[in-house]
């Protein structure tokens, strides 16, 4: 079954690197720095971004462990030295060694994600814009105005979404990402986006705002980035949720299988 191929867990794993590249250079751009945030580190990539810092072990799915405890500190003092806690969101491919040496020195879970996929080339069997709603695409002009109702629809999810709207204006403007707005009877009512890389298409940082909700504004985003994607020439969407949420079950709606789970962990600095 092609959502358990190990082959396409490479696959989304080069993408979502690329999108957290795209993510640190936006964050770096508007701060007035040059892009120093992103440190290759033991087969994986150190993300430090004033808003949203991790450690990621994308690549080596077992193949290639992290060999030390010592290892695992220079990854939490680069965090620590910044006034960050740290973080690490690691993919069920890597060698139990790997976890071990985070659990010894007292990293736990935080969250898992589930990276779901779908086969562009299987048929999109559902409207994409209904008599109430419609998806566009949207013009450069509005950038500014976009960024700062995605970031409101955040607001829920900790100041990390909210504090920089600058960055969500910075990452529409890249060039592999497509920014949409979702509307309700003619009134803005959702925002998301959409992340290009090679033929891989990361439906991704989607909201509607509270006073929108259940009335069908998300999943047409979904079904327009999904049918954006395809004309785009890509031929795999991937899909982030968290486990057992919400996002999840659309996704799975709209026929997104799960590859496989990703597990956050945190250790704070007085720790």
């Amino acid at each position: 079954m092609i959502a358990k191929d190990y082959i396409l867990a490479r696959k989304i794993e080069s993408a979502v690197m690329q999108l957290f590249r795209t993510e640190a250079e936006c964050s770096n751009r508007h701060a007035g720095r040059e892009v120093d945030t992103i440190i290759e580190l033991n087969d994986g990539i150190l993300y430090l971004s004033e808003v949203y810092p991790f450690w990621c072990k994308s690549r080596g799915f077992g193949m290639e462990e992290i060999t030390s405890e010592e290892t695992v500190s220079k990854i939490e003092d680069e965090f620590f030295t910044r006034g960050f806690r740290a973080r690490t969101w690691l993919t069920p491919y890597v060698h139990e060694t790997t976890l071990n040496h985070f659990g010894k020195r007292g990293w736990t879970l935080e969250s898992c994600c589930q990276f779901m996929v779908k086969d562009l080339a299987d048929p999109l069997e559902f409207p994409i814009q209904t008599t109430d709603v419609r998806i566009r695409d949207i013009h450069h002009r509005e950038i500014p105005e976009w960024a700062e109702f995605i970031t409101s629809c955040f607001a829920n999810f900790g100041k990390e979404y909210t504090e920089h709207p600058e960055r969500y204006s910075n990452f529409a403007s890249a060039d592999n990402v497509y920014p949409v707005y979702g509307e309700y009877r003619g009134r803005i009512a959702g925002a998301g986006q959409l992340f290009i890389y090679n033929d891989v298409a990361l439906i991704i940082g989607a909201g509607v705002a509270e006073k929108f909700r259940r009335k069908g504004v998300h999943s047409a985003m979904i079904r327009y980035r999904l049918q954006k994607a395809r004309e785009l020439g890509c031929s795999l969407a991937v899909y982030m949720a968290d486990a057992g949420s919400g996002s999840q079950i659309n996704a799975e709606k709209h026929g997104f299988e799960i590859a496989y789970t990703a597990f956050q962990l945190v250790k704070s600095i007085e720790q």
